[in-house]
């Protein structure tokens, strides 16, 4: 009964339309593939990726990685920005710490989107605007952590495109930053993200 009404289902990729489909038996053909509808200036093509500036979003992440990892890469040649967003705790705490090294750039607050053409690896846990605006970006995740159940879904989008790395251990995670061809996820961002999933959506719609 609650499907009446309703004439469309869209869907980030085709992965998460047949979950869907198999979860609820769902019949008709109305469940559409758009990916997440971003404007169009925030896609960006990549030729390469390097591992020299990490985003770091703080919102859900666990002390003990973050710490680590902030210790791990303090003396090295990386940028690291990092971005409170809804962790003022954990924020205030890394910044009363680590603020005096020079490469380590702190925000309460950024606008992403428009920042993201600055960075090459993003670590954070797997929200479902982060992963779309990653994928439009080109930018691979190194996801420390997840939410079971919530963000069980969202882990299983990227483990089937490939654009990620899980890895909670903060030194094996500085490893894999160091040590991980990320460029050779390129074709797999481009598999999946569209840049007009706004007007494929109007088009459905009307």
């Amino acid at each position: 009964m609650w499907e009446e009404g309703i004439d469309y289902y869209f869907f980030i990729d085709d992965a998460s339309k047949e979950i869907f489909r198999q979860r609820f038996t769902h019949t008709k053909a109305n469940l559409k593939t758009v990916f997440f509808p971003l404007s169009s200036e925030y896609f960006i093509e990549r030729s390469k990726i390097n591992s020299k500036h990490i985003l770091i979003i703080l919102s859900s992440l666990k002390k003990d990685f973050v710490d680590n990892f902030l210790s791990i890469l303090k003396d090295s040649s990386k940028t690291l920005t990092i971005v409170q967003w809804r962790n003022p705790q954990l924020y205030k705490k890394m910044y009363q710490k680590y603020s005096h090294i020079s490469q380590f750039h702190f925000f309460e607050y950024l606008s992403l989107k428009d920042y993201y053409k600055e960075v090459d690896i993003c670590v954070s846990k797997p929200g479902w605007a982060t992963i779309s605006e990653c994928i439009a970006s080109e930018i691979p995740l190194l996801i420390p952590d997840f939410i079971p159940g919530q963000e069980e879904g969202n882990k299983i989008l990227i483990e089937k495109n490939e654009i990620w790395i899980y890895e909670a251990n903060p030194l094996k995670a500085v490893f894999l930053l160091n040590y991980i061809d990320w460029s050779k996820m390129l074709p797999n961002f481009k598999k999946i993200k569209n840049p007009h999933a706004c007007e494929d959506i109007i088009k459905y719609l009307s």
